[in-house]
């Protein structure tokens, strides 16, 4: 944004437009954007209550960023739907970056997942896919987790690596497996897609959209209130199928839509939209 001319200052300096994540937490006499990601909708937590500041945010707003079509919906379906000027725009990564990064050396067929893990992100899930597949000379890199955890034959973990840390995993592997049914942009795919590493995931949340690789048909869920820590049963030989198939020569990856400078210029774009709007 900066190489497109855009000054970033303290909120006591003069600008034109305040942006906020989640939440209005100051207010300027400039117009207010808030960038929103999900809405909080676990059947086990007083979700209105916690919904609550996010709702004033957008509502108090004079514009709103979403991460994705899916977090547009949820938070249409959870906060209600937002009147002033908004507009979808996903997170983005520097693909130009990631390409002068060399691949981690690797003699196997490398496979990679990445979360700050919690049940809904499916590790246990991803493990017993890739065992499943079954893949000759194969290996599943698990980041996220303490390196040198046991996770069975042929899993390793990594660790807990920074973002730039992990492209020449990225760069390696075979594909990228995010199983996770309700993130709306998870950064660790915007990364991987932008790193030339195709993407396997399920068909709800947010990752659909983002990811250039393989939709599975795997879940159900339809944006209801849910206990997301719940068990969820499904057909693991649909992944294990998909990590087969990228066990071959890696395919090219598109990553126009999450190049970071795209995303650079769509909020430049929507600012001036915002400040035309306020003008008017």
């Amino acid at each position: 944004m900066r190489k497109l001319g855009c000054q970033f200052v303290s909120r006591e300096s003069k600008h034109d437009i305040a942006l906020h994540v989640v939440k209005i937490k100051h207010r300027t006499d400039a117009p207010q954007v808030v960038r929103l990601n999900g809405v909080y909708f676990d059947n086990k937590k007083d979700c209105a209550h916690m919904n609550a500041g996010i709702a004033k945010s957008m509502h108090g707003a004079d514009g709103v960023i979403y991460q994705s079509v899916f977090s547009k919906n949820m938070c249409n379906r959870y906060l209600g739907k937002y009147a002033g000027p908004s507009e979808v725009i996903f997170n983005g990564a520097d693909p130009v970056r990631s390409r002068g990064i060399p691949p981690k050396t690797n003699k196997k067929r490398a496979y990679i997942t990445v979360a700050r893990w919690r049940p809904h992100k499916r590790l246990e899930e991803t493990i017993e896919a890739f065992k499943l597949a079954d893949v000759p000379n194969s290996v599943l890199w698990v980041a996220g987790v303490d390196k040198g955890a046991d996770l069975g034959e042929n899993v390793v973990s990594i660790g807990k690596l920074q973002p730039n840390a992990l492209i020449p995993y990225y760069r390696a592997a075979k594909a990228l497996i995010h199983l996770c049914p309700f993130d709306s942009c998870p950064n660790s795919v915007v990364e991987a897609v932008c790193a030339g590493c195709p993407v396997i995931c399920t068909n709800t949340g947010g990752t659909q959209e983002i990811a250039d690789g393989t939709i599975l048909n795997l879940d159900k869920w339809d944006g209801e209130r849910t206990d997301v820590n719940a068990k969820i049963n499904i057909d693991l030989s649909l992944v294990a199928n998909a990590i087969k198939a990228y066990s071959g020569r890696k395919r090219a990856v598109r990553c126009k839509h999450v190049d970071i400078r795209n995303t650079a210029i769509a909020y430049m774009d929507f600012f001036k939209k915002v400040l035309i709007g306020k003008k008017a």
